[in-house]
């Protein structure tokens, strides 16, 4: 069973795909949190995976485009009518279900969606924790069960990627935050919630430690509860921080945004740095 925001979403968002485009998505699968058990209204996104009967023309692409823009525009509004921290959309890639079958970094995705942004060609979610959770815990709305796929598993690359990318993504991310850093990122971040941003950083890089330490894929709030078990007491108040946030649950006193930034810029730094002795 789908949580009712995310069914009427998807409804509506596949409604429309088949619509502008019959008989063009074969196979739609959720991923993400709502896979891995741990969607939250308000906080989570709606991450799929379709697989398409046929390679996409230019003028296919660009009803899938104005597709993706309708549905965009929608999320936003309901997201200020409802006072929501951020819209609920899809987010997902289009692919060929014979792409499954091979290594993640093979594959050329014919079109991916995220928020606003429409393109083509090489997307991040194209890679080996998008593939061993459609694998391990694959929703399908539409196409066989995802036991029967032919989908590309490689414990070794699922951690070397995982890595990989705390390197490239989460420490220049940690050196904005903390002021440093890239410029755009900084601007980009000043201007998030000091609460949201702990819960993204806080809870994205210790799912990634629990990846490299233990080759499974786990939700940001179980990223939570094994960070509590695995980094010391140093680390529990801004563990907290982020738990509470992806909770709905209201911040606790004593500390301001500036602190709660710099513990969160602090405990990536930290992850990122022990992340080759996991």
């Amino acid at each position: 069973m789908l949580p009712e925001a995310a069914a009427g979403v998807t409804g509506r968002f596949l409604g429309r795909v088949d619509a502008a485009l019959p008989g063009l998505v074969k196979g739609f699968y959720l991923v993400g949190s709502i896979a891995l058990g741990g969607f939250r209204p308000g906080r989570s996104d709606i991450d799929f995976v379709a697989t398409l009967g046929r390679p996409l023309s230019a003028a296919e692409v660009a009803a899938l485009r104005r597709v993706h823009r309708r549905c965009y525009a929608e999320g936003m509004l309901r997201a200020a009518a409802h006072a929501r921290p951020w819209p609920l959309l899809c987010n997902g890639v289009f692919l060929r279900e014979a792409d499954l079958a091979s290594p993640p970094g093979a594959v050329r995705a014919m079109a991916r969606q995220v928020a606003g942004t429409f393109d083509v060609g090489k997307a991040f979610d194209v890679n080996p924790v998008t593939w061993w959770t459609l694998a391990h815990g694959g929703v399908p709305v539409r196409g066989p069960a995802p036991e029967r796929l032919a989908i590309h598993l490689d414990d070794a690359a699922l951690r070397d990627w995982t890595a990989a990318n705390l390197v490239s993504y989460w420490r220049p991310w940690a050196d904005a935050v903390a002021g440093g850093g890239i410029a755009a990122w900084r601007r980009r971040l000043t201007q998030v919630h000091a609460r949201r941003l702990a819960a993204w950083g806080v809870l994205g890089t210790a799912r990634m430690h629990a990846t490299i330490r233990t080759g499974t894929v786990i939700s940001k709030e179980q990223a939570g509860e094994y960070a509590l078990g695995v980094f010391g007491d140093r680390w529990h108040p801004v563990i907290h921080d982020a738990l509470d946030y992806w909770r709905g649950l209201p911040a606790r006193p004593g500390r301001g945004s500036r602190a709660l930034r710099a513990e969160t810029a602090a405990f990536v730094t930290h992850v990122v740095h022990i992340a080759g002795a996991v």
